[in-house]
């Protein structure tokens, strides 16, 4: 009685330079005449190294994904992501003032917040991707700057403006400026095609910031500070842009949606009225970022990466926007989130694979 025997083969492929390991299934139909010596020789398992969409002659694949997942091979559409995406980079990052807001009267050339610029500051940021099928990963990261200063100072009698008042006195009088950014994230990072994946996800961010001035030779005048709470969802593409044997080059972008409260404090003390108040707000924040990445491979599982970005974060409120009330003669603390700052900088580290 003929029989007809399907032959199975599997084909372990792997991709360079970064090592994929791809199962493709292939069958063989044998024909019913043959005896059991000549099926006997025919069915000998077959171990072959393919690249990746090499086809075997004789052989027709079978159109049967297997699941992409850590412990077992991958016999997907798209290249499987890795296992596990380890990052970790050092941030060399400045940021605009923002909007002006005059911090004296009757003083030519004008005292403007501004005229206060902010050096490059060192921080941290860490991400974690892991891969739950064949196109997606689940990533946690954080990032933080902790933080910017900038100075002014000026040394001439003048009308000074505080949180809700003004009062005149002689100089030197010297502002400080401080403000630190964390950010954390949750993502799923969905592989679209060969070169670009799209990111959807959660997003916390906080932005807190200290103002404070000093007259007559540091006597202390007042203090101002300002926190921003913002959470919320994002959305973003990252895409493979160029490559060659030693260089990769990619391109992210990204927008968020969030909702911010917002506070802020002023202490005051030695000129014009005594004390402290504080408000609240809450706003529709929105941010934006993107920048260029550049990946070099050290080995199979290590590699340096670097580039540049900016941020732009809007709906906020920083610390001497508690300046702007209106002069009532009176400790105020006026809290409206509807400023914008840009962020912008380098960023360098290694990413590991797995």
């Amino acid at each position: 009685m003929g029989r007809t025997l399907v032959r199975v083969v599997f084909v372990v492929a792997i991709g360079l330079p970064t090592a994929r390991a791809q199962t493709v299934q292939f069958v063989s139909v044998v024909p019913a005449e043959m005896n059991e010596s000549e099926e006997s020789a025919v069915i000998q398992p077959v171990t072959a190294s393919l690249h990746l969409n090499e086809v075997v002659e004789g052989l027709e694949p079978v159109t049967k994904d297997l699941a992409c997942g850590c412990d077992s091979y991958c016999s997907c559409e798209l290249e499987c992501p890795p296992c596990w995406e380890i990052r970790a980079e050092a941030l060399l990052w400045t940021r605009d003032p923002g909007q002006n807001q005059p911090l004296a009267g009757g003083v030519i050339p004008q005292w403007n917040v501004v005229d206060m610029r902010f050096s490059y500051r060192f921080g941290a940021r860490i991400s974690a991707a892991h891969r739950i099928n064949d196109r997606d990963q689940l990533e946690l990261s954080w990032f933080g700057i902790d933080e910017w200063s900038a100075t002014k100072q000026r040394d001439q009698f003048a009308q000074i403006i505080g949180p809700g008042y003004t009062y005149f006195a002689g100089g030197p009088h010297d502002f400080v400026y401080d403000s630190a950014l964390q950010n954390a994230e949750v993502n799923i990072r969905r592989r679209l095609n060969h070169n670009w994946r799209g990111v959807v996800g959660l997003r916390a961010m906080q932005l807190s910031e200290h103002f404070q001035a000093s007259s007559t030779g540091g006597t202390f005048a007042y203090s101002l500070n300002t926190n921003n709470h913002l959470y919320g969802v994002q959305g973003g593409l990252e895409g493979r842009l160029w490559e060659c044997d030693w260089i990769r080059w990619d391109g992210f972008a990204k927008v968020a949606a969030l909702w911010n409260q917002a506070d802020g404090e002023a202490i005051t003390a030695n000129f014009g009225p005594g004390g402290s108040a504080n408000n609240r707000d809450s706003s529709t924040a929105f941010v934006a970022e993107g920048g260029l990445n550049a990946t070099i491979p050290l080995t199979d599982h290590i590699s340096l990466s670097g580039g540049y970005q900016i941020l732009w974060l809007n709906e906020v409120v920083r610390a001497p926007d508690l300046l702007a009330a209106p002069n009532t003669g009176a400790v105020t603390a006026l809290v409206q989130a509807n400023a914008d700052i840009l962020y912008h900088g380098g960023f360098l580290g290694f990413t590991g694979t797995y």
